[in-house]
């Protein structure tokens, strides 16, 4: 298939990669995370050697169209995981033994602003997924109803999204840290 025929989501996350996973970059990424629109892509490798993966249906805009935009209720988010899974399940990538995941995309600045960092300049900013996993849960608290646990989470159905894939591609293939570049 010629690089032209590849959806813009595909296309993105190829170039991404080929400018992030790149030599000299300061960080040693063992792959990018892409969430986008209507998929996700995960890509690994080095320079002429990118292998991608795609979560099909797992996009942010695709998500959130389930829930209306905003953050979906317990049971929209428990399918939502599901097919998550399944998707990253069905894609041969392989455990990262705790590598990293680098991330540069449409929630960069909001992420950026949780940890207290502005994006005025270029900001990388590595976030363990011990931190992934707390903003989760008090991502699905607060849709249970907790009234504390979503204080400072954005309201809107693609950082929810966005969120989840992330945690659930640092959960299944073993990603200990998410390196989130401006």
């Amino acid at each position: 298939m010629q690089f032209s025929e590849l959806s813009l989501d595909h296309r993105t996350a190829l170039e991404q990669a080929s400018r992030l996973l790149g030599e000299g970059q300061g960080h040693e990424a063992d792959a990018l995370l892409h969430v986008g629109v209507e998929q996700s892509i995960i890509v690994t490798g080095k320079g002429a050697a990118l292998e991608t993966f795609v979560l099909a249906g797992a996009g942010a805009d695709a998500l959130a169209r389930r829930w209306r935009g905003g953050w979906p209720d317990a049971g929209r988010m428990e399918q939502a995981i599901a097919d998550v899974e399944d998707s990253i399940m069905a894609t041969p990538a392989e455990p990262a033994g705790g590598g990293i995941l680098l991330y540069h995309g449409s929630c960069t600045a909001q992420m950026l602003a949780m940890i207290g960092l502005s994006t005025e300049d270029q900001q990388t900013a590595a976030i363990p997924r011990e931190r992934i996993e707390l903003w989760f849960g008090d991502l699905a608290a607060a849709i249970e109803g907790s009234v504390t646990a979503g204080r400072g989470l954005p309201e809107d159905g693609q950082f929810a999204a966005t969120l989840l894939v992330m945690r659930e591609c640092m959960h299944h293939l073993d990603y200990g840290t998410l390196w989130v570049v401006s």
